[in-house]
């Protein structure tokens, strides 16, 4: 009985953390995986560019019966051939396609490096509004305790006859109202939490922990550095250099194309391949084979400035690219900077909330002031609280936005 009861409370304490959940998410994200299967078949194509080095083997077998004979010919003959093939030189065409096949692999692992940070961020938005709706959710349980303990003394004021009728009942709305509010907070609980679980495609059962909160100074300068290891970047550049490849590939049209073949057939009269009569029962041939084009309309010429301009496009691309990251950089930098210094007027506006709350509390035991008054002065506290809440967790919203823009976890 023991060990079970050691055993219940080490799983209750369990909490799921924030990088655990990026970890499950990007785990079983569809999209994640089906690009994955994507860079598995690039590979198997890969592999199957690199058999050109090979040598290639056929057999081919022949069996003629003709309901004619032609004086000196055969009315059934059979014919069994194999065949092997290599080549010697094909103009480079076989190095240079393997290369751009290797190049668009690598993009496309580039994009799966980015597709992963996209999905981390988004678990992170997702993981960060289910704190926030936590938070606001047990914010409006203090504001609805509150309102009840308006509530009851203004009853007992009330019954008293120190307040009229209406100072309660103002009390009591205001009392509905929060338990309003807290029903329409568990709801958006609710909510964030399965949009988190739908996010990660993982069905959450246990607690889920806090993000613990540190401000941090970051220089640009030193941020715009890591840019250069962006994913987006690096996939640009590879499908780069898979068109230079494929440059080389359209070149090798200008070299001529050599092979070595032989061949060993066997010959008969019937499908037995028994022998031909005043012939040889087998022979073997071994051929060199050369091939150059002398003019094929131009179309290389085509292929190489259409390649050109394809790949001055991503080269346009690619600058654009740069351009657009250097400004996500320095509005998530600006964002990040602009919540770190929100928090501390954030602070103060809690520090002034309460304070006011204390004195409003007072003069309406003492009669100096009115129950809205009170009323006003409960809810400029709850405002700042919730307003808090929401400036702490931009500022960790802020940050995930900055890991994502440099993909750098700090």
């Amino acid at each position: 009985m023991r060990y079970f009861i050691i055993c219940l409370v080490a799983f209750n304490m369990y909490a799921l953390t924030l990088d655990e959940a990026k970890e499950i998410g990007v785990k079983n994200s569809f999209d994640i995986k089906s690009t994955q299967q994507n860079i598995e078949a690039l590979k198997e194509d890969t592999k199957s560019l690199e058999s050109a080095y090979l040598p290639t083997v056929d057999a081919k077998y022949n069996y003629y019966n003709k309901d004619e004979v032609v004086t000196s010919r055969l009315k059934e003959q059979s014919t069994l051939t194999l065949e092997t093939n290599y080549n010697l030189f094909n103009g480079f065409f076989d190095k240079y396609q393997i290369e751009s096949s290797k190049q668009q692999l690598n993009a496309k692992e580039y994009y799966l490096n980015s597709l992963k940070y996209d999905k981390s961020l988004n678990i992170a938005t997702k993981y960060i509004a289910f704190l926030v709706a936590r938070k606001i959710y047990e914010l409006k349980k203090e504001a609805l305790n509150m309102a009840e303990k308006h509530k009851n003394d203004s009853y007992s004021y009330y019954i008293n006859e120190i307040v009229a009728k209406n100072v309660y009942l103002e009390n009591e709305v205001d009392f509905e109202n929060a338990k309003y509010e807290l029903i329409s907070a568990k709801n958006s609980l609710e909510i964030a939490k399965k949009e988190l679980e739908n996010e990660i495609n993982f069905e959450i059962t246990s607690e889920i922990d806090d993000i613990k909160f540190e401000e941090i100074n970051f220089e640009l300068e030193e941020l715009k550095k890591e840019l250069h290891d962006r994913s987006e970047i690096k996939q640009m550049m590879s499908l780069i250099d898979s068109l230079r490849a494929k440059q080389n590939v359209i070149k090798s049209d200008f070299y001529p194309k050599v092979s070595l073949s032989a061949t060993h057939s066997r010959f008969g009269e019937e499908y037995s391949l028994n022998g031909l009569k005043n012939y040889p029962d087998s022979e073997n041939q071994i051929g060199l084979n050369i091939k150059y084009n002398l003019y094929s309309g131009s179309s290389t010429t085509y292929k190489t400035n259409s390649n050109i301009f394809q790949t001055n496009a991503l080269l346009e691309d690619l600058n654009k690219l740069k351009n657009e990251l250097n400004l996500q950089l320095f509005r998530a930098l600006k964002n990040y900077n602009s919540s770190m210094s929100k928090i501390e007027v954030a602070k103060k506006a809690i520090e002034a909330a309460e304070e006011n709350y204390k004195i409003v509390s007072n003069q309406f035991k003492n009669q100096l002031v009115n129950s809205s008054t009170l009323i006003d002065a409960k809810y400029y506290l709850f405002s700042t609280k919730q307003q808090y809440i929401l400036t702490v967790y931009d500022l960790l919203l802020q940050k995930e936005r900055l890991k994502r823009v440099v993909e750098k976890n700090f």
